[in-house]
């Protein structure tokens, strides 16, 4: 499916207000975003920003919404791409360096891609519960993205019971709560051998 043309991001309509303006945090470079720019790559340095005027609110009012929806789904998570790319330097601004909780969170989303596709889950509403689901602004997050009312619910509802699979027992919830639980029986694994070695070389 392809996807469908927005007059509002097309450069012929573009005025100098809809452009946006951010500055690097790593090199302190000012990046330049057009509207249909969800992350960007500061020429200087590479570092990836995403756009702070990016929003899909739009959808709540434009007729050609639902198929812009259909377009954003796609098949797997390269449609997505653009949205997941934003939720993902969203999740890095909460955590800051916060570098165990990023790897988690970005080993959930990998995961949870991955079991989604088995089981027929919607990457519009599992890849942003898998990218917010330790986020505490998630609700903030989604709101200033513009996404419809019902899907955000949807989200908030997966995130909330992500630790319940028998309170969300779909595609989405069941792709979430298996990989998070992945996940965490991978890193007590980890600490747990990490510890028998420590143990071990103190008895040498």
């Amino acid at each position: 499916m392809s996807r469908v043309k927005c007059p509002g991001q097309d450069p012929r309509f573009l005025k100098a207000q809809d452009i946006a303006e951010a500055k690097c945090p790593r090199c302190g470079r000012a990046v330049e975003f057009w509207p249909d720019e969800f992350v960007r790559k500061c020429p200087g340095c590479g570092w990836r920003l995403a756009n702070p005027k990016s929003s899909m609110k739009c959808l709540a009012w434009c007729r050609h919404a639902a198929q812009c929806l259909a377009a954003i789904r796609g098949e797997g998570s390269a449609t997505i791409g653009p949205l997941r790319e934003e939720l993902i330097e969203r999740m890095r601004e909460a955590f800051g360096d916060d570098r165990e909780r990023i790897d988690h969170t970005l080993a959930v989303l990998a995961l949870a891609e991955d079991i989604g596709r088995q089981v027929g889950a919607d990457p519009l509403v599992l890849v942003p519960a898998a990218v917010l689901h330790d986020v505490r602004s998630a609700a903030d997050v989604l709101a200033d993205i513009g996404l419809p009312q019902a899907v955000q619910q949807e989200i908030l509802d997966v995130i909330a019971h992500r630790g319940d699979r028998e309170k969300n027992d779909t595609p989405n919830g069941a792709a979430l709560f298996d990989a998070i639980l992945t996940v965490n029986a991978k890193v007590c694994g980890a600490r747990a051998h990490r510890g028998q070695q420590s143990h071990s070389a103190l008895q040498e």
